[in-house]
């Protein structure tokens, strides 16, 4: 089963899982990477999924390469060209099975291997049976949930995109251009192309290849490729890919599976050998140069426990800097690579970003002590902390945090917290204060909508029939609807039972905060989507018409029409860009437009 939070603040845990199996950040061909040192002669090389499913598995891949480094086997892990971290997807590079065979090259070289054992995971498990196929020196292939044939793949993926456009609001075409789009992320005419071509059970694999299967539950696909992998000969176990479904589902809600970790690591200590590899070479540098911008990876912090990227115009210096925060447990190039974006494109503006991963998500480990879930805790303040000291030491002396979801509720309370905060973003914030009532786990699970749509509910015949077709769901659904028609009634009430009203007590705390980022002259850009949920949350404190926020004249309540709750279609991004831009300018004491480094970017990319 997927790990629980005890579970997996063990396996999470710095001291039990030792410094050396940590990751070091570098880039390879202008594909970002995390090489995990060890001294064996035996490698373990990470071929990732992509887009929404990266979101997800990100950490699990993390979690991954530090059991299986800490076993003695080096691994790496890497963004295809044009994804993640990388640089944007060149011409000469042969796609991601190209890209993946340079990384490939460059691990053995450097790491003095004699034989590299292929991890893939979704698309990843594509990639890596195409190289199993086809390079030397693999002494393995572990397939986790692969995707049997790229054009079954992509069939499914346009379908889903389809089916989830009232949600994301993006059309499978959208760009218009033979490019697809899911979920924001997207695909370029060559990498569908490429793609295309690739099919597991037209792999042919070497006979007696040691091969692991991490099959999803009675999936047909999975079966399909366990069979051709016995026609090849290969010595194949599978195993159940226990979790997978909560793995997989949503990026926030993520179960990190922790037996499937388990079985690969295993597999790999019971099949190989580490062995004591020849003296390895440095790793490459963590720098990016982007023609008009330069990006840095590092780790920062008290012992390097966070990571995130630094991404400065060149030449500079950075007129004043952005913090970007995670939203939910999304790392940190945020959803559909929304950060990475942004940190790029201001960068053509002079200003400085550091796109971060915070305790707990992504690339960041836990605290020593923290526990499994760390959302809406003031204990995330001193990663923000630790991230604003990195951009002031680099000189830039103006310095944004920026966030989203329950990002925008850690920019609030950092903002108030940390007195060398100058300015705050905030987007679709579902919070300004918690309730100490809630539970964490609870509250972000639970499918919060707009009043308005509970009184819909409420009038809509077809919903109250299918509600008293089973007295189980009409309880369910009867309950809902109290809640949220409730809502509003108790907040109303909440002046009139004072300091005995939760709500009041929160309201207080909030107009607390307000006035704390008023009385420093603090910039404040409150960002919504329209019809977003977190709208009710804005109106519970600032009025049905938010003109109580008129008396906080540092802030400034913009609303995005078209958009989703994470920002989803590229016009809602760019219209974030722009009202970031402006805020940056203004701490900046510039106004005016893009300077000429952003035709450098543009050019470059």
């Amino acid at each position: 089963m997927a790990g629980d939070g005890c579970e997996l603040a063990v396996l999470d845990n710095p001291s039990a899982r030792g410094s050396a199996a940590a990751g070091a950040p570098c880039y390879v061909d202008g594909m970002a990477a995390m090489l995990h040192g060890a001294t064996g002669k035996t490698g373990v090389l990470f071929l990732s999924p992509w887009g929404f499913e990266e979101l997800c598995a990100r950490k699990a891949y993390r979690l991954m390469a530090e059991r299986i480094a800490g076993n003695g086997y080096p691994a790496l892990r890497f963004d295809y060209p044009g994804t993640g971290d990388s640089a944007p997807l060149p011409n000469d590079t042969g796609g991601w099975t190209g890209g993946a065979r340079k990384m490939l090259t460059h691990f053995k070289k450097t790491r003095g291997l004699d034989r590299v054992v292929l991890v893939g995971q979704g698309l990843g498990g594509l990639v890596a049976a195409r190289l199993a196929a086809s390079e030397p020196d693999i002494a393995g292939l572990a397939l986790l949930a692969p995707v049997s044939a790229g054009k079954g793949y992509l069939r499914a993926l346009a379908a889903w995109t389809a089916f989830t456009q009232p949600t994301f609001k993006v059309a499978p075409d959208e760009a218009g251009d033979g490019s697809l789009t899911s979920a924001g992320f997207v695909l370029s005419p060559e990498t569908i192309s490429e793609i295309r071509s690739l099919d597991i059970k037209r792999a042919a694999l070497p006979e007696n290849l040691p091969v692991l299967l991490v099959k999803r539950f009675e999936h047909p696909a999975d079966d399909a490729v366990e069979e051709h992998l016995v026609e090849c000969g290969t010595a194949v176990r599978s195993a159940v890919f226990a979790g997978y479904d909560a793995y997989t589902s949503d990026p926030t809600l993520s179960e990190v599976p922790s037996d499937a970790i388990a079985t690969l690591a295993n597999w790999i200590s019971d099949t190989f050998e580490p062995g004591k590899a020849s003296a390895a070479i440095e790793p490459a540098p963590a720098r990016l140069d982007l023609g008009g911008c330069v990006e840095e990876a590092c780790r920062f912090g008290e012992d390097g426990r966070l990571f995130g990227i630094l991404t400065r115009p060149m030449p500079g210096p950075a007129k004043a800097g952005v913090v970007l925060l995670n939203s939910g447990y999304d790392h940190h190039i945020g959803w559909a690579g929304a950060h990475v974006e942004m940190a790029r494109k201001l960068a053509g503006e002079g200003f400085a970003t550091l796109r971060i991963d915070a305790s707990g998500i992504g690339e960041s480990p836990l605290m020593p002590g923290q526990g499994a879930q760390i959302l809406y805790s003031d204990a995330q303040i001193a990663d923000v902390r630790e991230a604003v000291a990195l951009l002031k030491a680099h000189g830039i002396g103006k310095v944004v945090v920026s966030g989203r979801c329950s990002g925008a509720y850690l920019a609030l309370i950092s903002s108030v917290a940390l007195e060398d905060v100058d300015g705050m973003v905030m987007v679709n914030s579902r919070r300004f204060a918690w309730n100490p009532r809630q539970d964490v786990d609870i509250e972000i699970r639970k499918p919060v909508q707009p009043l308005k749509s509970y009184q819909r509910k409420l009038r809509d015949p077809r919903v109250l029939k299918r509600a008293l077709s089973s007295p189980k769901a009409f309880r369910e659904s009867f309950a809902k609807l109290v809640k949220g028609v409730a809502r509003p009634f108790f907040r109303a009430m909440a002046p009139l039972l004072g300091p005995l009203s939760m709500h009041n007590r929160l309201d207080r705390q909030v107009q607390r905060r307000m006035a704390s980022l008023r009385r420093r002259d603090v910039p404040t850009l409150i960002v919504y989507s329209e019809n977003d949920p977190g709208l009710e949350e804005l109106a519970s404190y600032f009025g049905a018409d938010y003109r109580r926020m008129e008396i906080y004249r540092n802030a400034r309540l913009v609303f995005v029409p078209d958009a989703d709750h994470n920002l989803t279609p590229k016009a809602a991004r760019q219209l974030l860009l722009r009202e970031t831009s402006a805020l940056l300018r203004q701490l900046a004491g510039s106004a005016g437009n893009l300077d000429e480094r952003t035709d450098a970017i543009e050019a470059a990319q």
